[in-house]
């Protein structure tokens, strides 16, 4: 019993997000009979996967004081590849669903080389590949969309496991568990968070922040490009067009799960949750007819109320810590 309160004081963002999770499902379970059905719940669980994923990578990039806004545009571009591999160029599925990664891998580089060595704010270099790398997927597909009906490629969107759960949801789950346990668990975690919290405090005990940062980076385009590759093998076609908008689902599923802006702080299990969050609040509107106009405006509020809640989060914290200097201080002139 006293593990589990220690868990939750330790994590208490997890376990509040959590609970906007259980409250909401209460909500639409009272006001939908169709809502609560495992079918349902299964079917938002597969729609957040490729997001969730996302939000993983995302993660890492907004813990070490970074942001990536170029998740959508990657999204679209592994999966333009590997349709392309497979249907134009007569690659292999594996072959092209690892050049496609690479892809993602490739332009997370980029982004990282464009923040570490130009001098350039995340913001505007990740912003400036936004527009470059949807482009460019343009370029490759000619617009068109590809279609892909590759048996063994589309199992991984459309396969089911068990005849139960799809395979989306199994990549997203394990992921969230295996970044859980890297970020709490291990060497490179402590040196993640070391490196967002302060930078250069983390370099001065030896750290090596530029390549923590640079990871960070790369990894976040390669779920970019894992999931760009789960919806292009879910609905069977892959289109320069997929995933526009998602960064802005992606950014607010991190917020929501605890990560703070100001790197330093979160996990992956809230980050999950997060996602798993605003599938139900999408879910939800769908199923009670809300019109996709309100639904996309509802959607705003959220952002919006979360980014509030979490510049006021950190507000009251550099409040109380400079309170607690203070004290000290007179304590110590006392």
């Amino acid at each position: 019993m006293n593990g589990i309160r220690s868990w939750m004081r330790k994590n208490a963002d997890v376990v509040g997000i959590i609970l906007v999770m259980a409250a909401l499902l209460l909500l639409f379970s009272l006001l939908s009979d169709s809502f609560f059905t495992s079918s349902n719940l299964m079917r938002i669980m597969l729609n957040v996967s490729a997001i969730g994923v996302m939000a993983l990578g995302e993660c890492l990039v907004i813990v070490i004081g970074g942001i990536d806004l170029g998740v959508s545009s990657v999204f679209a571009l592994s999966g333009v590849t590997a349709g392309m591999l497979i249907s134009r160029a007569g690659v292999g599925v594996p072959e092209a669903v690892l050049a496609a990664l690479a892809a993602g891998g490739l332009v997370g580089a980029v982004n990282g080389f464009l923040v570490l060595k130009t001098g350039l704010t995340p913001f505007i270099a990740t912003f400036g590949m936004l527009s470059m790398i949807r482009g460019l997927a343009y370029a490759l597909s000619g617009g068109y969309t590809i279609s892909v009906y590759k048996r063994s490629f589309t199992a991984i969107g459309m396969y089911n496991v068990g005849d139960a759960v799809p395979v989306p949801v199994i990549i997203f789950v394990a992921l969230a568990m295996v970044f859980q346990i890297t970020m709490k668990k291990t060497s490179y975690g402590v040196r993640l968070y070391a490196t967002g919290g302060n930078p250069a405090a983390a370099a001065y005990s030896g750290i090596r922040t530029g390549w923590i940062k640079f990871s960070a980076y790369v990894v976040c385009g390669v779920l970019a490009g894992l999931a760009g590759i789960m919806s292009a093998a879910k609905l069977g076609m892959a289109a320069s067009t997929a995933g526009m908008g998602y960064e802005m689902d992606v950014i607010t599923a991190v917020i929501l799960g605890g990560v703070s802006f100001n790197g330093g702080v979160g996990s992956a299990l809230g980050v999950a949750v997060g996602a798993v969050v605003m599938g139900i609040i999408r879910n939800g509107l769908l199923i009670m007819n809300v019109s996709a106009y309100y639904q996309t405006l509802i959607i705003g509020l959220v952002i919006l109320l979360v980014v509030s809640l979490d510049a006021m989060k950190e507000k009251g914290l550099a409040k109380l810590l400079l309170t607690l200097r203070r004290r000290r201080r007179r304590e110590g002139s006392a």
